[in-house]
């Protein structure tokens, strides 16, 4: 921690190639002791950058390691500027990332939506790679969205937490509203009375969530044409075997 070209060789060289997540109090400590504008650089070229050279995988490592070293910044500090950098830097890494991955998404024609009969069964390549690729791909975010909720929280900065809902909503494939969207706004409603700066956005989440469920519940569940269902009971009696066919009949 005391000498400094060894300390810039350590951010430039090994940590983009070598990262746990756990490196923010680290980082932190040493922005502390040489002033938040020291290294400024280096982590943004070299360990926020590191996201898309390294995986998809390393977004939620640095968005741990962002988390760590951005919270608890006063404001107006050099610390919140010094960070605001940081998430202006790594928004616009993650919307590349989100955009680069649509492109390569498998893609699915309005036309071919799920809800046209047959579209599974005469696609079936097209249609399991895509629910594959979003599976992946939320288990991802899942990592992210939340944790970079709370930094941009931290250093109250509202403008881009809007920003960055909006731009969740915008790939909802991405960010499950179950796994991701609808956690995330509960947990971030705790938030707001420590940080009324960012009580708009934060609503702002928690609106949209309650409208995409009102609308996925307005959806009529369609009645099944076949209700029956292959039980197979042990037992032998009279009523059992009632019980059988009731079971196994496609419209009572």
């Amino acid at each position: 921690l005391s000498h400094l070209p060894l300390v810039r060789r350590f951010l430039v060289e090994i940590l983009p190639r070598q990262q746990s997540g756990e490196e923010g109090r680290i980082l932190r400590e040493l922005c502390e002791r040489w002033g938040w504008e020291s290294f400024a650089k280096e982590i943004k070229d070299h360990v926020l950058g590191s996201a898309t050279e390294q995986g998809a995988v390393r977004f939620g490592r640095i968005t741990r390691i962002l988390e760590d070293l951005c919270t608890g910044a006063t404001a107006g500090s050099e610390h919140q500027r010094t960070g605001q950098g940081f998430a202006a830097t790594f928004f616009e890494t993650l919307c590349a990332w989100d955009n680069e991955t649509e492109k390569q998404a498998p893609k699915i024609d309005e036309a071919d939506k799920p809800h046209h009969q047959g579209f599974w069964r005469e696609h079936p390549e097209r249609s399991e790679s895509r629910e594959k690729k979003i599976e992946a791909e939320v288990a991802l975010r899942r990592s992210v969205f939340l944790p970079f909720c709370r930094v941009l929280v931290a250093l109250e900065m509202r403008d881009l937490l809007n920003e960055w809902v909006a731009h969740a909503f915008r790939y909802e494939d991405w960010y499950d509203l179950r796994d991701i969207l609808l956690p995330a706004a509960r947990s971030l409603v705790l938030l707001q009375e420590s940080s009324a700066c960012c009580e708009e956005p934060i609503q702002g989440l928690l609106q949209r969530v309650i409208e995409r469920l009102e609308q996925r519940t307005l959806r009529p569940i369609p009645e099944p044409k076949d209700w029956s269902q292959s039980v197979k009971l042990g037992c032998k009696c009279e009523d059992c075997r009632d019980l059988q066919v009731f079971l196994r009949h496609p419209t009572e």
